[in-house]
């Protein structure tokens, strides 16, 4: 593929996951890669024959939470005539494999993101029972995260109200499956309690007062829940919230 057809399309990838799936907004994706908003919305646009180099295509590429890589598969894909929605991503940890040794010196300190799935709460239930056995082509939704996470790290977005007014509908909330829970904290746990007949995971403030363990909504209409002496699993710790307008 020719250098012109191969930035068509990265590009028409790029603005798949912008326009159409928004998956980060332009002003997240800017200040994640150090640049003025009005020329990332120049470069998707093509204002003025704008054009983004080949360390500023990895960059973007990365905000967004995928590879350079994947998104011109993706951008072939869309301009090969075929439906974007059956287009799959080439793995879940964005990889800097695609990028030059020279290319990652330019970035500096910047931390380089891993791509996160969004599951569902049913999926976050059982997720040290199926995380081994889960596939990139199993989560419709990926989230760069920029802070040092495990392996096995997955999102949520935020569907209720018990945790307003810090959490609310449509937030996403990143979860370390591998951190302890310590008072305080906010988890994801499943409860074991023979009414979580549909196996959701819940989302809680884990508290411990001596020898009680409790659940704590923050919204003061939710009561609290002692879970002392009730077989119930912590899947993970909240290690970062997203919100996106």
């Amino acid at each position: 593929m020719e250098t012109n057809e191969r930035y068509s399309a990265w590009l028409e990838g790029v603005r798949y996951c912008v326009y159409v799936k928004k998956l980060r907004t332009q002003v997240a994706i800017a200040e994640g890669i150090g640049i003025e908003k009005q020329s990332l919305n120049a470069i998707l646009k093509r204002r003025k024959g704008k054009r983004a180099s080949q360390r500023l295509q990895d960059e973007i590429a990365i905000a967004i939470g995928h590879t350079y890589e994947e998104m011109l598969s993706l951008g072939r894909h869309i301009l090969d005539g075929n439906d974007p929605e059956g287009w799959r991503p080439i793995s879940i940890n964005v990889g800097i494999g695609v990028m030059s040794e020279a290319e990652k010196k330019k970035m500096g300190a910047k931390t380089l993101p891993r791509k996160i799935p969004i599951i569902s709460w049913v999926q976050a239930g059982d997720w040290q029972d199926i995380v081994n056995e889960f596939h990139p082509g199993d989560a419709d939704e990926f989230i760069p995260v920029f802070k040092n996470v495990s392996d096995g790290t997955f999102a949520l977005r935020i569907t209720g109200d018990s945790m307003a007014p810090e959490f609310l509908p449509g937030d996403i909330i990143i979860v370390d499956p591998s951190l302890q829970p310590e008072t305080g904290k906010y988890i994801v746990a499943k409860i074991d309690n023979g009414n979580n007949e549909n196996g959701e995971a819940t989302f809680k403030q884990f508290i411990r007062d001596g020898n009680q363990i409790y659940l704590k909504p923050l919204n003061d209409k939710f009561d609290m829940m002692n879970m002392t002496g009730k077989v119930f699993r912590v899947v993970g710790c909240v290690v970062q919230k997203t919100k996106e307008y």
